[in-house]
């Protein structure tokens, strides 16, 4: 259950990360800075960090996301509690016993 809840706080964080980058080139005109005749080394780098966290975005973070689902469904479907058996006193009385057969004792 750690690893799931791992990758969606990582799902979030990236889109955080995609949000706030995307609002810093708009707020900071990046794209008119780019298509200037010298454009300047930190709206360039600014440029390729959303270049990389929108692919992460896009292609990495849906598969993070069902890969926390699947972890999730797992370890619910995997537990003691959806069993019907939460405790190993429950299970009936001679369970495991071998039956004496006529004749063999």
């Amino acid at each position: 259950m750690k690893t799931s809840l791992k990758l969606v706080g990582w799902s979030i964080a990236i889109l955080v990360l995609h949000e706030v980058l995307l609002r810093a080139m708009a707020n900071g005109h990046v794209a008119h800075s780019l298509l200037a005749s010298a454009p300047t080394l930190g709206a360039a780098l600014l440029a390729a960090a959303l270049v990389v966290v929108r692919f992460v975005a896009v292609v990495i973070v849906p598969g993070m996301i069902g890969t926390a689902a699947v972890l999730a469904l797992a370890h619910y479907f995997a537990s003691s509690s959806s069993t019907g058996i939460s405790e190993a006193e429950e299970v009936a009385e001679g369970t495991g016993t071998s039956i004496g057969v006529a004749g063999t004792e």
